[in-house]
């Protein structure tokens, strides 16, 4: 992905899924600041909560559609 930004937020609110959640979204959050993001595959995803501290919270089970270009490389099935 290749969303680039030097702006800082207090909240961020991802409205779409990701396959894995990108370093720079963390980045972008001003201490103290929050990030909701939906990760993982369908249809198992995880709604999360991101802290400019590093934790994250499990907040819900989900499955929503994915971001253009954060869906997970398609994988060859027998």
């Amino acid at each position: 992905m290749s969303w680039q930004t030097e702006r800082r937020f207090d909240v961020i609110c991802v409205t779409g899924a990701v396959d894995v959640v990108p370093s720079q979204f963390a980045s972008w959050l001003r201490p103290g600041g929050r990030l909701f993001v939906i990760q993982g595959r369908s249809p198992a995803m995880v709604a999360l909560l991101v802290k400019a501290d590093g934790s994250t919270e499990s907040l819900f089970e989900t499955d929503i559609d994915y971001l253009r270009g954060a869906a997970p490389a398609p994988q060859f099935h027998l």
